[in-house]
């Protein structure tokens, strides 16, 4: 994917631009997938989330799976992913020594989850919900889609 700072300032609001430029140069993505239309990349946050920035007849556009994006739109990490698949080609980006920590902590996280039972997953987000909003919502929302 061949970027350039219009797409960028084009596609984001100047506040995403300058956190989105902060978490690049953080280390804070991890580019997944580069493609000539299409970069994924993982972007540390609060949590992890997953970005996709596709181009299509100059435009750019694309889609994450933070919060922010669901109420807003364009996202600071998708600003930081784009930012990151500026130098991608120049082989020039690595994510720091912070993302890949946090992200090896949510792939550990991940493999014990799968280890649990059904029983020990339900009591421990039990126990969760009422201190989490965001949960709960998500839960709720997920069993009306499959309504």
């Amino acid at each position: 994917m061949k970027l350039q700072q219009h797409h960028i300032s084009t596609l984001f609001d100047q506040r995403y631009i300058d956190r989105g430029k902060a978490y690049f140069e953080e280390g804070l993505v991890e580019i997944i997938s580069f493609q000539a239309d299409k970069v994924t990349s993982r972007c540390a946050g609060t949590r992890l989330y997953r970005v996709e920035l596709v181009m299509k007849d100059s435009q750019l556009t694309g889609q994450c799976t933070c919060p922010a994006f669901s109420d807003f739109g364009p996202c600071k990490h998708m600003a930081a992913t784009a930012f990151a698949a500026t130098v991608h080609t120049r082989d020039t980006y690595r994510p720091s020594a912070v993302y890949i920590a946090r992200r090896d902590k949510f792939e550990a996280l991940k493999r014990q989850l799968r280890r649990m039972t059904k029983a020990e997953l339900i009591d421990i987000i039990a126990q969760h919900l009422g201190d989490d909003e965001e949960l709960t919502n998500s839960i709720l929302a997920s069993e009306e889609e499959r309504e």
